[in-house]
C-alpha cells in the first residue's frame, strides 16, 4: 500500500480540526451551545483565516481562532499595526504573542483601541532580544 503525501496531509488536517474542536468544547464558554455544524464551520473558518495570515503552527492557528471567538473573525482589521504584524516576516511565536497581548488589551479596554496598539508596541520591544528571525 502506498500512502501519498496529500493523503497524509488530509488526515493531519482532519485530526487537527478535530483536536481544535474538542479543545474549544472544553475551554470556550458557550461554544458547546452552538449546533455542531456551526461549531465545525467556526473551526474551519478559524483555521482558514489564521492560515491567510501566514500562521502555520497549531498554537498559532488555535490562538487566532480563539481570539476570533472573543472578537469575531477579521478582528485584526481593527488595527493596521496588528494586521502588519500578523502578515510580517517576524517569527510566528513573536507574532502570536503580540496578537495575544493586543487582544487581551482590547478586551480589557474595549473603548480604547489605542491601548491595544500600545500593548502591541510594548510587546514588540520587550521581545526584541528574541531576534528578527
Amino acid at each position: 500500500m502506498i500512502i501519498r503525501q496529500d493523503q497524509k496531509t488530509d488526515v493531519a488536517e482532519a485530526l487537527f480540526s478535530h483536536k481544535l474542536h474538542r479543545s474549544f468544547l472544553r475551554g470556550l464558554p458557550g461554544f458547546m451551545e452552538w449546533d455542531e455544524d456551526d461549531r465545525l464551520a467556526f473551526v474551519a473558518e478559524g483555521i482558514a483565516q489564521a492560515r491567510a495570515r501566514n500562521l502555520k503552527t497549531e498554537i498559532g492557528i488555535a490562538s487566532y481562532a480563539m481570539a476570533a471567538w472573543w472578537m469575531n473573525f477579521g478582528f485584526d482589521a481593527q488595527s493596521a499595526h496588528l494586521s502588519r504584524v500578523l502578515r510580517s516576516s517576524l517569527p510566528e511565536i513573536r507574532r502570536v504573542h503580540m496578537m495575544n497581548e493586543w487582544v487581551s488589551a482590547r478586551l480589557g479596554a474595549p473603548n480604547d483601541a489605542e491601548a491595544a496598539d500600545r500593548a502591541l508596541g510594548a510587546t514588540f520591544w520587550q521581545m526584541a532580544p528574541w531576534g528578527k528571525r
